[in-house]
């Protein structure tokens, strides 16, 4: 199953009064990179589960298909750091706290670039 619903959200928020105030609420989380998901959340069905990734901890999810680095942090690595993979594999540790492969790190190929934090991410996400 799949991370949350929007009404779930909804339900849970102490500061949206609406679901139009959610997603704006949501969107500015993710323009900031506090929040990540891949959903087109103005289209959203607000009864359908979508990924949400917190930068400060994964929580309880179960999936493993993003995480984030801080901005400056993943600039400077892309200028660098000779072995980019290591980088993302230590990143991904940090975040997940769990080893990960140099096969799996490979599936995260896309970058979200939000104002504090950067997430990397897979295509299924």
């Amino acid at each position: 199953m799949k991370g949350f619903t929007l009404y779930q959200m909804l339900l849970a928020s102490a500061k949206s009064r609406n679901l139009l105030e959610l997603k704006l609420d949501l969107l500015n989380l993710k323009h900031t990179g506090i929040l990540f998901f891949t959903e087109d959340i103005l289209l959203l069905n607000p009864e359908e589960r979508f990924e949400v990734y917190h930068c400060g901890s994964p929580g309880s999810i179960k999936f493993r298909n993003a995480f984030p680095i801080v901005k400056h942090e993943f600039i400077n690595s892309k200028c660098n750091t000779e072995n980019y993979t290591a980088f993302l594999k230590d990143k991904h540790f940090d975040y997940y706290q769990e080893e990960v492969s140099d096969d799996s790190i490979k599936l995260f190929q896309n970058c979200y670039m939000g104002q504090e934090y950067v997430w990397i991410y897979k295509d299924n996400c």
